[in-house]
């Protein structure tokens, strides 16, 4: 094994790795001055990008079989999916982006590359160079790709984007998609495809089929050929979140084999290559040189990468990338040839450094003996665990309805057996002549990650660290750089009170769990003291072990008893390292919890574990979709707005018949103070229902020109619920969604205004649980229709298209509503991840689409 100090000389070369790139971007960035109307051998026109053979791809608005798997996705989302994908190819010569558009209405109306972005279309943002820039700088970028077939290209200036054309090599092909009538909209269009050739000689003198290239994307859409634009872009997308297009700091980079990744990611990939390192020994330990190495990536098997190895028996392959398993086959005469795998998780830990693993070669003709035993493990049947010796997968098996198994295993030797499941750890028994039968192996789910360093980058120690439960026990693992030991404590707390209530503070139902030095320490939190108290010796029965896989795995069992919990409870869960000079600056994936929000001291942030496996970031566990919300302040600083964190979660049920709703509200949900005015203010929720059909970008209860009868609904903190509608607005124009004929009583609004609506009793039911008020709204679809005072000849059924936000208020001065974020954006999730980021609640196009799904 090689010494930390030769993985620190590593990590220090490492940054060595992108020094062609970063000589790249010291290049000015070079344009050819081109118009589209122009060929070559026309005066200063002629040049190579004009030269590009259509053999490469014939540019002709089809999806060759050449393009990529989908790269990305976005735009506006409907019914989960999004109205623009985009496949890429690296060709020889040329970049080639492809984008297949759903679009209801398609509009053209562009005459000329001077107006190729005013009609529907795809702007493409570039940053060249790959130096980002908050503003768009003099390398970046905007190209404006129409439905018409005309391109505009403009550049950045170091401040915005310049307002001249430029010259430019690229090409376009758009093709209209099957019954797709272009400015009709008396039918549903299917959408088109548009074809995009970037030469790279376009891009920069530098530039080729392997430059990394950081792009943005935004879909230019408009329903009729008088509307104005609807731009939408990558903010909403659940992995690159781009805020706007012109912020070149925050593109994501295409890579060369079509791949896309996040800034972070994609420099992470590029600074921290490791090196695979082996070391081959025969079964008595002595060194085997001479012997071939073959490695390849797990999803390219063909391509491999020979070596050999040297007198001392390693061998090494230097700068594999860390997004894709790297198995290693190691062949001599002789000898059992034996693979092994370098893990993928485990080739992004070693971050620069060397991937170290033996390979013991067996002579040929090593007799077997038969090894026998059973899995255990929780929340799947006990079939289907594969079972393999490891470096010989040519010895397998699959365990049996009741988990039981049967493997030949190598005589006269160790062998590590390895079971796999899908969804589970992988788990490890090492089995000899001592104990070929009998054995009992626990698997455990694979953990939930509640603990990662936003940046694995520090000099300190750090963990990733989640957990899983099983029937009588919470599974803990952790890795790290460095053993978890003198200073070093990592915390496990647990929230088991009130079903793992959503309550901010700690009560007499948390636990918190210590590691350090081997050792466990289990405290219970006292609400009379105000902390965790220590329980005596109940740390005694926790079970604890430590391997070094790259990074040092500690592995913690907790039994269920130690926690007072049952197999059935839920109970919240939230991990803290302390490295010994402060706290790890947390991140976790938002597959679950919303950009990775978890809080070690607020239980209302925890995730939730139940009795079946599943994993929540809501209230109770709602175990249907959820539109999640979470809110950051946006108010004036005299007002006393406290961090109370509250969360609100829509789950529904929409049938022939009707919708019911149900709001869940965690947290301090209730009232204000405003210091300014010495007044309280009802704090509220908003729930918009668009019901009468108009789609509008900028969302108002009444608009010029049309009949609405659209709902505002309100449920307060006094668990009172009232509504306007388009007759109650006060001027008839847009944006009215607030105030109706009367005005604001004294500041402290229960109500719109003194004439707002009370929401039928019929129409809903409150109940209160520690911690959250759960709202059920209860409408047929009569309902709505009187609700929203829509004409007698409106209709409303199951297959209507429903739409509906949420979002809080703070109702604190005499005139303004204050709401609690600048953006107004919401998540949704789908099958209980995160899918999208909605925008903001003021354009009806970003609202929740509530179909049946009863």
């Amino acid at each position: 094994m090689f010494s930390s100090f030769r993985k620190l000389v590593k990590l220090s070369l490492a940054g060595l790795k992108t020094a062609p790139l970063l000589l790249v971007a010291a290049l000015p960035a070079t344009y050819i001055n081109y118009e589209n109307n122009k060929t070559p051998g026309d005066e200063q026109f002629d040049f190579t990008a004009n030269d590009i053979s259509e053999s490469e791809i014939a540019l002709d608005g089809n999806k060759d079989e050449v393009y990529s798997p989908l790269v990305v996705d976005f735009g506006a989302k409907s019914t989960g999916v999004y109205d623009c994908r985009l496949y890429t190819y690296h060709g020889d010569k040329a970049l080639y982006l492809f984008f297949d558009v759903i679009d209801k209405y398609v509009t053209k109306r562009a005459i000329g590359s001077n107006n190729a972005q005013d009609e529907d279309g795809v702007e493409i943002s570039i940053d060249c160079l790959l130096n980002g820039g908050a503003t768009p700088q003099t390398d970046d970028l905007k190209i404006y790709i129409g439905v018409s077939g005309f391109v505009k290209v403009l550049r950045g200036t170091g401040k915005a984007w310049g307002t001249s054309e430029i010259g430019f090599g690229g090409a376009l092909k758009s093709k209209l998609k099957p019954n797709t009538t272009p400015n009709d909209n008396s039918d549903i269009d299917e959408g088109y495809c548009m074809e995009y050739r970037i030469p790279y000689s376009s891009i920069s003198g530098e530039a080729d089929k392997k430059t990394p290239l950081a792009f943005a994307f935004v879909h230019s859409s408009l329903n009729d050929i008088t509307a104005s634009r609807s731009r939408t872009g990558m903010s909403g997308h659940p992995t690159y979140k781009i805020p706007t297009a012109d912020t070149p700091d925050a593109f994501p980079v295409l890579t060369g084999d079509d791949k896309l990744y996040t800034r972070n990611d994609y420099l992470n990939l590029n600074e921290n290559m490791p090196t695979v390192l082996g070391k081959v020994l025969n079964s008595s330990g002595g060194l085997v040189s001479n012997a071939l190495v073959v490695g390849y990536y797990e999803s390219k098997p063909l391509q491999t990468i020979n070596r050999k190895t040297d007198k001392n028996g390693y061998f090494t392959f230097e700068d594999i990338k860390t997004d894709d398993n790297f198995v290693v086959t190691v062949k001599k005469t002789g000898f059992i040839s034996t693979t092994l795998t370098y893990d993928s998780d485990n080739l992004v830990n070693a971050n620069g450094a060397e991937y170290y693993q033996e390979f013991t070669l067996l002579p040929e003709g090593t007799l077997t003996s038969t090894s026998t035993g059973n899995v255990v493990a929780p929340f799947t049947t006990l079939d289907g665990f594969s079972v393999s010796v490891l470096g010989h997968k040519s010895l397998k098996t699959t365990t049996d309805d009741e988990g039981n198994y049967s493997i030949d295993v190598y005589q006269g030797v160790d062998n590590v057996l390895v079971f796999e499941k899908a969804g589970y750890e992988k788990a490890y028994l090492t089995i000899n002549s001592a104990n070929l039968t009998g054995n009992t192996v626990n698997v455990f789910k694979r953990v939930t990650t509640l603990a990662k360093p936003i940046k694995t980058t520090l000099l300190h120690n750090y963990v990733n660290a989640g957990i899983s439960r099983t029937t009588d026990a919470i599974y803990l693992k952790a890795s790290s750089p460095y053993m978890i030991k003198d200073g070093d404590i990592l915390s496990l707390y647990i929230n088991t009170g009130e079903k793992s209530s959503f309550n901010n503070d700690f009560s007499n139902g948390d636990y918190r769990v210590d590691y350090s030095n081997n050792v466990a320490s289990v405290y219970h939190y006292d609400t009379e003291q105000s902390k965790f108290v220590l329980i005596p010796d109940a740390g005694a029965s926790i079970q604890s072990s430590v391997s070094l896989k790259v990074l040092y795995e500690t592995s913690i069992i907790i039994p269920n008893t130690v926690l007072g919990i049952s197999s059935t409870d839920v109970f919240g869960a939230a991990v803290d390292f302390n490295y010994g000079e402060g706290y790890q600056d947390n991140y976790v994936g938002t597959s679950i919890a919303k950009d990775g929000e978890l809080d070690a001291s607020s239980t209302a942030t925890y995730l939730r574990f139940d009795h079946t496996g599943g994993v929540y970031f809501a209230q109770n566990n709602l175990p249907q979709d959820f539109l999640y919300y979470y809110h950051g302040v946006d108010g004036a600083s005299v007002e006393d707005i406290p961090n109370n964190a509250d969360r609100i979660y829509m789950t529904y049920e929409r049938d022939t018949d009707g919708l019911e709703m149900t709001v869940s509200v965690a947290g301090n949900f209730g009232t204000h103070f405003n210091t300014s005015y010495n007044i309280a203010g009802a704090e509220a929720v908003n729930v918009l229902f668009n019901i009468d059909g108009v789609n509008s970008t900028a969302w108002a209860l009444h608009t010029n020109g049309y009949t609405c009868y659209d709902i505002n609904l309100r449920i307060y903190s006094d668990d009172t619920i009232c509504f306007i509608n388009s007759s109650d607005t006060k001027t008839k124009g847009d944006n009215q969604m607030w105030w109706s004929d009367a005005a604001h009583n004294n500041g402290v609004a229960k109500n719109f205004t003194l004439n707002a609506r009370p929401l039928p009793q019929v129409n809903y039911e409150v109940t209160k649980y520690p911690g959250f008020s759960v709202y059920k709204l209860k409408f047929t679809y009569s309902d709505l229709l009187t609700i929203g005072g829509a004409p007698g000849t409106a209709e409303l059924n199951g297959d209507s298209e429903i739409g509906t936000c949420l979002f809080e208020v703070s109702e604190t001065s005499k005139t303004t509503i204050r709401f609690y974020t600048s953006s107004g954006d919401a998540w949704l999730f789908k099958n209980k991840s995160l899918t999208q980021t909605l925008g903001a609640f003021s354009a009806q196009a970003n609202f929740v689409s509530l179909p049946k799904n009863v």
